[in-house]
């Protein structure tokens, strides 16, 4: 029921975000660089740990689940 409400508001949200204009320098101040986006996703050791843990821990469970039997 709220789905459609939900919608429009984040609708109504999207079309004043489009309508910003381009970040620019500020009066007098000096250009503004992009910050570093860093390594990507998939390089960084909490992303590649936090894929494995619950790869591990279920199959530490199903081992030991196989192994106790009924």
């Amino acid at each position: 029921m709220a789905a459609p409400i939900v919608l429009l508001l984040n609708w109504a949200a999207m079309t004043k975000v489009t309508a910003l204009a381009a970040p620019a320098a500020q009066p007098g101040g000096t250009p503004v660089r992009p910050m570093d986006a860093g390594r990507p996703l998939l390089r960084r050791p909490q992303v590649i740990a936090g894929i494995l843990a619950p790869i591990v821990l279920l199959t530490a469970f199903a081992i030991h689940a196989r192994s106790t039997g009924p």
